[in-house]
């Protein structure tokens, strides 16, 4: 292997045509060690290169590997440089957090987006209150990938435990002036973020009169913890119309509950078919 490496290596570093290179920095990225990342390093500046350095480079797991990209973040621009912003994304790279905050404010708002989009797949609390500023101010073609970033960013929160950080977030998220994809995500981010807060959330969401949250809330149910959510839940089935009341009773069942069972009792002796069979 290592001999074969040294022949990738050579390829890329000589005047092998661009197909042959293209091909090297694929075999390369199976069996590349430290010794070939600065000849993938020399081809990030490439327009026409790069994309296949990337490749290469993305899932190495060499420290190396991600430093050769930060590197390459002052080496390139337009379309190459949004290219390694993303790559950085995909690594998750901690460490290139500052240089990724500096670019969001880059008048390229494709650069900008791509440093947002990054920061949120990297979701450090720093990235996290970097993309808070940027949202608040981002330009109106930027606002939909702030608001998408910052949602990833809380997402990320949350498995690291840090729950209410990633509920503040998702909390301002749930303002009309997001696009609905990105509420119905951030309202998910709530419950997910747990605690007796997330239950409240969800009977809100299951008594009001927006479909679509309803059904988002309905569809995590099983997620939900604490005592007597069941019960909470339960209490809300005379208030909904009969198919939220089959969805319902559905998500109830799986949690495996005692004290949803006079509930269903109650459903099982309605009028609605449909909702007797569900009971």
């Amino acid at each position: 292997r290592r001999q074969r490496e040294a022949e990738l290596i050579k390829t890329l570093k000589g005047d092998a045509s661009r197909a042959a290179k293209d091909k090297a920095c694929r075999e390369l990225q199976v069996i590349g060690t430290p010794a070939c990342i600065p000849a993938l390093a020399a081809l990030l500046p490439d327009e026409k290169l790069s994309h296949m350095a990337r490749y290469a480079l993305e899932p190495m797991q060499y420290p190396q590997a991600a430093q050769a990209l930060r590197d390459a973040l002052g080496k390139t621009a337009g379309a190459t440089k949004v290219g390694v912003i993303t790559s950085l994304g995909f690594r998750e790279d901690t460490q290139a957090v500052g240089q990724l905050v500096k670019l969001l404010a880059d008048r390229d708002g494709h650069i900008a987006g791509a440093a947002a989009a990054a920061l949120g797949r990297i979701g450090t609390l720093e990235a996290a209150r970097a993309l808070d500023k940027f949202r608040a101010r981002a330009a109106k073609g930027l606002r939909a990938v702030a608001a998408e970033a910052s949602l990833t960013a809380a997402e990320r929160l949350v498995r690291q435990g840090l729950r209410d950080q990633a509920a503040r977030i998702c909390e301002d998220l749930q303002d009309a002036r997001w696009p609905a994809h990105v509420r119905l995500g951030a309202f998910v981010g709530l419950l997910s973020a747990g605690g007796d807060e997330a239950v409240a959330r969800a009977v809100k969401a299951i008594a009001g009169s927006d479909p679509a949250i309803r059904s988002v809330a309905i569809a995590n149910i099983a997620a939900l913890k604490g005592p007597g959510v069941g019960r909470r839940l339960a209490a809300e089935l005379p208030k909904l119309p009969p198919q939220a009341q089959v969805l319902l009773i559905g998500a109830l069942a799986g949690r495996g509950e005692a004290d949803v069972r006079p509930a269903f009792v109650t459903a099982a002796a309605g009028s609605n078919s449909e909702v007797r069979i569900a009971a």
